[in-house]
């Protein structure tokens, strides 16, 4: 457990870099990069909070239990939440982009979505609705994984 906590922390500290970037940026005016990435971040957390509010109303009607959410943006991909998560990073390193040497922030974007697609986010989430969703494989067959997209013929 320790070691759990110790590296969460070491990943935070790296990945908390490319902000503490920006908060010391000391222009005076914003970069087109700025802005950039203030409206790609804006866009990320409009959409991971609009999925994560059709989830919870889905999941809230007792109808559905043990269903598959496939409302909204679910219908376009299984995970929008995780996602529009990464659109989050994107923007914060584009964010980075109007300070120096920041092109080194790619990393972040990278490191995350590598563990929303492969470690803990997709990978576990799908394990568990495969094994209590019933209809999870025909949208795992219909739906796209992760950037939302239109379905997929059968």
């Amino acid at each position: 457990m320790f070691l759990m906590f110790q590296f969460q922390g070491f990943l935070i500290a790296v990945l908390s870099l490319p902000i503490v970037m920006i908060a010391i940026n000391n222009r005076t005016s914003l970069s087109f990069y700025e802005i950039f990435g203030t409206i790609i971040c804006l866009t990320g957390f409009i959409g991971e909070s609009t999925a994560d509010q059709q989830l919870k109303d889905f999941t809230s009607d007792a109808s559905n239990k043990n269903k598959t959410c496939s409302v909204g943006l679910w219908n376009y991909s299984r995970h929008p939440n995780y996602f529009f998560e990464w659109v989050v990073w994107m923007g914060i390193f584009f964010m980075s982009l109007g300070c120096s040497y920041s092109i080194i922030f790619i990393y972040c974007p990278l490191i995350m979505l590598f563990l929303l697609t492969q470690v803990s986010g997709i990978k576990l989430s799908e394990q568990y609705s495969v094994k209590n969703r019933i209809d999870y494989k025909l949208y795992q067959k219909t739906t796209s994984a992760f950037v939302p997209w239109l379905k997929k013929g059968l």
